[in-house]
């Protein structure tokens, strides 16, 4: 089964919605199923992280805020119609964006479009203060993809059961299919060896969180609650590993608790580093 995998992620760029993406479409690829991946491309730097049964497809686009958008789908559609006449897809796969392109594609060219919703992105729009336009327009264009759509791929089932009531679609359309972890690269490494490797004491308890930096993941309690177990703890550390939009304001936070000496911020971290940060906590 040949598919397209439409997405807007910078795959050259460390993160874990490219890892995401790296993992599906690998696996896709070991299955036996050929994939054509549709992706940005900002820069003259490509990753082509594997080539078995896995076509690139670097769309050019430029920084200009919202127009970056508009010009990734008006070039993205003639990039996809290009490449279907050479050879259609079977399946249209989409990773969710406010995009229209994957489902006036599949539906022009009669095949069928998955689209996969990782978070509710008007919540976590909001939390970030995006203008309330862009929140009520990414809404609207949330509704009219995902019930248009031939199915739902969401990776909980709370998330499933909200796409199910806020939109009304019927919950037989939506598959709830849970994020996994690598084995090969996320298994069980001595505790004092990482730590040897990332300049930690080994023996202080440390306390960590590793992940994209966004308020929907609620670090500002672990901040505020860091004085309580400081206060029964003296010996415990904090690190949370990862950087995103809110990294700012939790440092920000640390800072005005005068807990600066107590937290670690790593900023990103590769993939492959990830383990060796897990396995230091404590």
């Amino acid at each position: 089964m040949h598919i397209y995998y439409y997405c807007f992620e910078k795959i050259s760029q460390k993160g874990s919605a490219n890892t995401h993406v790296i993992e599906v479409v690998g696996n896709l690829s070991r299955s036996g199923h050929p994939v054509t991946l549709f992706l940005p491309r900002f820069d003259k730097q490509t990753r082509n992280f594997t080539k078995d049964r896995i076509d690139y497809v670097y769309i050019p686009v430029f920084k200009l805020g919202l127009m970056t958008w508009i010009i990734y789908d008006v070039y993205s559609f003639f990039f996809l119609v290009i490449h279907a006449i050479r050879r259609r897809p079977n399946v249209v796969y989409f990773r969710e964006t406010q995009s229209w392109v994957p489902l006036l594609f599949a539906k022009c060219i009669h095949r069928k479009l998955l689209i996969e919703v990782n978070g509710w992105i008007t919540d976590e729009l909001r939390m970030i203060n995006y203008p309330a336009w862009k929140i009520l327009l990414m809404r609207v264009t949330q509704r009219f993809n995902l019930r248009h759509a031939d199915g739902v791929v969401a990776v909980s089932e709370g998330l499933k059961q909200i796409i199910h009531l806020t939109y009304r679609i019927d919950s037989r359309k939506i598959t709830a299919i849970a994020n996994g972890t690598n084995p090969e690269i996320f298994r069980p490494i001595e505790t004092n060896e990482c730590r040897q490797k990332l300049h930690l004491v080994s023996d202080m308890e440390y306390i960590g969180f590793i992940g994209s930096c966004y308020p929907y993941h609620g670090l500002e309690n672990l901040i505020r609650s860091a004085s309580l177990v400081l206060e029964k703890s003296p010996g415990v550390r904090f690190i949370i590993a990862g950087d995103g939009a809110a990294r700012q304001i939790w440092q920000d936070q640390v800072t005005a608790l005068e807990l600066t000496d107590k937290f670690i911020f790593s900023g990103m971290i590769p993939t492959a580093e990830a383990p060796i940060w897990i396995n230091a906590y404590t």
